[in-house]
């Protein structure tokens, strides 16, 4: 007697089509639907990837460009402040405000030489005035 096991039996050519005619259409083409929406989807995924790091890598050279400007705005600021402080230091020289005439609000108000009373019983009247 020898341990030997006895070979597999060879696979049979009726096997095969067994196999393919338990599998459903229906199944078959809903997975193949199943998995050109996968690529479909992860196509679309790198392309917005790659697009969104585009973006991302300007927004970071915005920034260098807005961390370059403010450090020279808050430069310029500084500046002004002690330019400031140096004027603000010296003794300013105090002058009395000249007094304001008052303004005429009224044409008739601007001179009052120049307006024209019109009294009862007086001749000439309007015409006085509108000479």
């Amino acid at each position: 007697m020898s341990d030997e096991q006895p070979a597999a039996p060879p696979t049979s050519a009726s096997e095969t089509p067994d196999l393919l005619d338990r599998i459903n259409p229906a199944v078959l083409i809903a997975s193949a639907v199943g998995a050109a929406l996968v690529v479909l989807i992860a196509f679309v995924s790198l392309i917005m990837l790659i697009s969104l790091s585009g973006d991302v890598s300007r927004l970071e050279d915005q920034v260098r460009k807005l961390n370059k400007h403010s450090k020279g705005m808050e430069q310029e600021l500084a500046d002004l402040r002690s330019k400031l402080d140096v004027t603000a230091t010296r003794p300013a020289e105090v002058t009395s405000p000249k007094p304001i005439a008052p303004r005429p609000t009224h044409i008739d108000t601007a001179d009052p030489a120049s307006d024209c009373v019109i009294g009862s019983g007086s001749k000439g009247g309007l015409a006085n005035c509108l000479k």
